[in-house]
């Protein structure tokens, strides 16, 4: 149990899991409110696109941000590490092969900080990009489809049931 709840601390103390609680601190926030206002019952559809097109910009300029929240993280929690557990472990290196020059290696070596960034941080917000840009679609078909209902007392007559018409197939 002990060595369990030490593990548990050094999980904590890490800047990789500060860092990732202070990104996902701003994350649920916005999409939580974004939610909220979906489920309103007067919302329309074209307010829902907006929506959705101004959290996928926020997760834009997110990814934008990286070195601003590992600042910020490493300001406001004094009790974690302030360097990234990789930087504290030893550097394995390559095994050379006998046709291999002794120079050292040229392969480019990234920091720590930049990995978390690359294989983490941008994977998280590529992906919501992508979840985002599905449901913008989504809407923004349903809004071109049902976009005559909303100006239906100052449509013109005749283009009524040509709309009907063609909305008609798509929800047989």
């Amino acid at each position: 149990m002990r060595s369990e709840a030490g593990g548990l601390i050094a999980d904590l103390e890490k800047l990789e899991t500060g860092l990732m609680a202070k990104m996902w601190n701003r994350i649920p926030i916005r999409f939580n409110k974004l939610s909220l206002t979906l489920q309103k019952e007067r919302v329309d559809l074209l307010t829902s696109t907006s929506l959705l097109e101004s959290l996928e910009e926020f997760t834009e300029k997110l990814r934008e941000k990286f070195d601003e929240i590992e600042d910020d993280t490493k300001n406001t929690m004094p009790c974690i590490n302030q360097h990234y557990q990789y930087e504290e472990k030893r550097q394995r290196k390559r095994k050379r092969y006998c046709d291999e020059s002794k120079s050292p290696d040229e392969e480019f070596t990234e920091s720590s900080g930049h990995m978390l960034g690359v294989q983490t941080f941008t994977l998280i917000i590529d992906k919501l990009q992508t979840c985002l840009a599905q449901l913008k679609e989504a809407y923004r078909g349903l809004a071109d489809d049902f976009a005559f209902l909303k100006c239906f007392p100052d449509q013109n007559k005749e283009r009524l049931p040509a709309r009907v018409i063609h909305l008609t197939p798509k929800y047989r």
